[in-house]
């Protein structure tokens, strides 16, 4: 099973690598951003299950970052990290969509505590909401934000065939697997179905369709799925 990957968004050195080290120990692979542009550049870019959020930080500050965040559609799990205790400063954390606010100085086990229960309640969330590469899927809803801002209906195969990758990122899922999943096993489906479905998934969903980043066709195999390509 692949590692929960957490970003950490401190400026604080030495903060930052005890966050690092611990959330290693527990099971993370945790990544670091050391200001806000850099953390929106990542949080754009590539898919973290959690995000670790200092409200005092060079060039964009934790609040504006969390705005930037849920404006974009994304509802990664954050939980803000704040020497700020006041109330009128949690409360907007949370106006803002934090799923949880813990200020400095705090007790790590707590914290890492807190890591885990956010991670339970994002996997159960992400069922049926997947954002990858600055797109944004919901399942449920049948709708899509690309990374160009659009809003897209999608079609039930589209979703299925999403969902179906999405649940074996990094894995080659094989045509008679994605055949009987997105049309059914008594369905007669030609191959140009499938190859027509993925174009417009790339379409819609790569910066490059002819040079694909996240939905790659394996040659006379199937198709692979990297959402932080």
């Amino acid at each position: 099973m692949t590692a929960p990957r957490c970003l950490v968004v401190e400026d604080e050195d030495l903060l930052a690598d005890l966050l690092v080290d611990n959330l290693r120990q527990v099971g993370f692979a945790p990544a670091r951003a050391k200001d806000g542009e850099r953390a929106l550049s990542d949080l754009a870019t590539q898919t973290f299950d959690l995000v670790i959020l200092d409200v005092m930080l060079p060039l964009r500050d934790g609040f504006d970052v969390l705005q930037t965040l849920r404006a974009r559609n994304d509802h990664t799990p954050v939980l803000v990290l704040s020497a700020r205790a006041a109330d009128a400063d949690r409360i907007k954390g949370l106006a803002l969509q934090a799923d949880d606010y813990l200020t400095k100085p705090f007790n790590l086990q707590e914290l890492l505590l807190r890591c885990q229960a956010l991670l339970r309640r994002g996997r159960a969330r992400r069922t049926e909401v997947l954002t990858f590469g600055g797109n944004r899927v919901d399942f449920s809803g049948r709708r899509a934000t690309t990374w160009r801002g659009e809003d897209v209906a999608l079609t039930p195969a589209e979703v299925a065939l999403l969902r179906l990758l999405a649940e074996q990122p990094g894995e080659v899922v094989d045509r008679r697997q994605i055949v009987d999943s997105v049309f059914g096993r008594s369905t007669p489906v030609k191959h140009r179905t499938v190859d027509n479905l993925v174009l417009r998934l790339r379409r819609l969903f790569e910066r490059d369709s002819k040079q694909p980043a996240h939905l790659h066709t394996v040659r006379a195999v199937g198709l692979r799925f990297d959402p932080d390509s």
